[in-house]
């Protein structure tokens, strides 16, 4: 997901007090971290975005969220996906560090390169689909059922 330019400060700050949360919190917290490129496992299969950490916090907002540098994912929400959906949202992610802020190009981005992987397929993408269908448009999202033809036509 990429976030409008006004509200990168308030992701920065967002990103900052998760990393201190992290910091502060007892061993047993195992989920929550910073974790090194490839260190990252996501429903059994390790994750990988070129040189780029990602930040795990269950204080961060969203599900998922992108900064130069640094991708964001909060495990609470994360846990509601089926991990296809997870393996895309980390994926989609991904695409804004290689693509930029688009989420026309994320998406495009990470349904070429699930495909590519071997862990998207048509009945995958589907359920991705039918998780969005019904998602309006907002800020720089398209509606999801524009979404969902995106990462069709990209597959």
């Amino acid at each position: 997901m990429c976030i409008a330019f006004s509200h990168i400060r308030a992701l920065y700050l967002a990103l900052f007090f998760g990393l201190l949360a992290v910091m502060i919190q007892p061993a047993h917290a195992l989920k929550d971290g910073v974790y090194k490129p490839g260190k990252l496992v996501i429903a059994g299969r390790p994750m990988r975005c070129g040189k780029v950490k990602t930040l795990v916090s269950s204080k961060y907002w969203m599900v998922g969220g992108s900064i130069p540098g640094l991708i964001g994912l909060n495990p609470r929400k994360l846990k509601k996906y089926s991990r296809i959906e997870q393996w895309m949202i980390y994926t989609h992610e991904c695409g804004h560090q290689r693509r930029g802020k688009s989420e026309r190009k994320a998406d495009c981005w990470a349904s070429k390169t699930g495909h590519r992987q071997g862990w998207l397929k048509r009945k995958g993408l589907k359920r991705i689909c039918t998780t969005l269908r019904n998602d309006p448009a907002k800020g720089l999202y398209p509606n999801g059922r524009t979404r969902c033809k995106i990462m069709k036509r990209c597959f």
